[in-house]
């Protein structure tokens, strides 16, 4: 199923592909219906390409967006707990019997 904002496109691209029907079969204009829909074709694979294309991007970005929530989030806790945002390693002394 199209996703509903790529439905105005192929719609279009249908409007674009239709030949007369009083054409006889094999007719140059027949051979053009056939060309017109391969790139009709062509176009609906370019669109789907470009969707999946801006849909990676959006969740890329809605990650990022979630990252640096989260990072707000851990410093302004740290700040009301009064901590340092520099990370704080502790030395553990380890004695071996």
């Amino acid at each position: 199923m199209l996703p509903q904002n790529l439905r105005p496109y192929v719609s279009n691209l249908k409007k674009h592909t239709k030949v007369s029907s009083n054409v006889s079969k094999g007719s140059p204009a027949q051979v053009t219906k056939i060309t017109n829909q391969y790139h009709a074709f062509d176009q609906i694979r370019f669109i789907f390409y470009n969707y999946q294309q801006n849909e990676e991007k959006r969740k890329q970005k809605e990650v990022e967006k979630t990252d640096e929530k989260s990072t707000k989030k851990l410093r302004s806790y740290l700040r009301r707990k009064n901590v340092e945002d520099e990370p704080v390693f502790a030395a553990i002394n380890v004695t071996v019997i």
